[in-house]
């Protein structure tokens, strides 16, 4: 008999020992977050907002994210898109001249991270089903940190 083809007894006996763990790849410490369409934070997730637009509508919330792209329509309203990382697509924004720090939110770049409070609309545009209006200066507010903004 060759030998080989005969593998050594100190391996046969590591592979005949091996027991995977139960829980293998989840730490110990995870612990599920209760409500999947909200971030620890309390922000609702752009990915729920997205997989039912028509449940949101007509809702007030707060979403948070990085700024994808900004664009000034005129010089009373701003567009932004949105992301979270909690998907590929965004959220676009629509900001109004109403809104108290309107002037900084001219100034917002992209990388630029927001937290908004706003009131779900379904979109008028022909991209996507649901967008975020900040109009009211009372019940709508915009959060801006400058503080480490990527390069486009």
């Amino acid at each position: 008999m060759d030998r080989h083809l005969v593998p050594p007894p100190i391996v046969e006996r590591v592979f005949r020992t091996f027991k995977p763990k139960e829980n293998f790849g989840v730490h110990p410490g995870y612990i599920k977050h209760p409500n999947p369409t909200e971030s620890r934070e309390g922000l609702l997730r752009i990915k729920a907002i997205l997989a039912n637009p028509d449940s949101f509508i007509g809702k007030r919330a707060v979403v948070g994210g990085w700024v994808k792209t900004q664009r000034k329509q005129t010089k009373q309203i701003v567009f932004i898109e949105l992301n979270d990382g909690s998907c590929q697509s965004h959220l676009q924004i629509v900001i109004e001249d109403t809104v108290p720090n309107f002037a900084d939110v001219k100034l917002i770049r992209t990388g630029s991270c927001l937290k908004i409070t706003g009131e779900f609309v379904k979109s008028q545009g022909s991209g996507q089903a649901i967008e975020v209006k900040c109009l009211d200066p009372v019940r709508h507010a915009i959060e801006i940190n400058h503080c480490h903004p990527n390069q486009k």
